[in-house]
């Protein structure tokens, strides 16, 4: 998966009855992507995630199946990374003068 075009991704949160897809909670179509409104904070985040892998995935065989399961992946292991990235002197600093005030 390639971030080469993601600065071209619009992403509209819409009241169900104005969704290209009426019955779906979020769609991904050319470099739009629409979330149902009323949905919850962490619903909507989920679904966005969903999204961006169709954004991004091409291939056509258990499509679905794959934005599914990175509903599920990409958030734990972008926690993990953020752990990771944050193991340095100038971010642990910046954590005990957070913490230790």
């Amino acid at each position: 998966m390639s971030d080469n075009n993601i600065d071209k991704i619009v992403v509209q949160f819409k009241p169900r009855y104005m969704m290209t897809n009426f019955n779906a909670f979020g769609y991904c179509k050319n470099d739009t992507i629409e979330i149902r409104k009323d949905l919850s904070l962490p619903v909507k985040l989920s679904i966005l995630t969903h999204e961006f892998y169709h954004y991004f995935d091409k291939k056509s065989k258990f499509r679905e199946i794959r934005a599914i399961l990175a509903q599920l992946v990409y958030p734990i292991v972008g926690f993990i990374w953020i752990i990771v990235l944050s193991l340095n002197r100038d971010r642990i600093e910046l954590w005990k003068k957070r913490i230790f005030k």
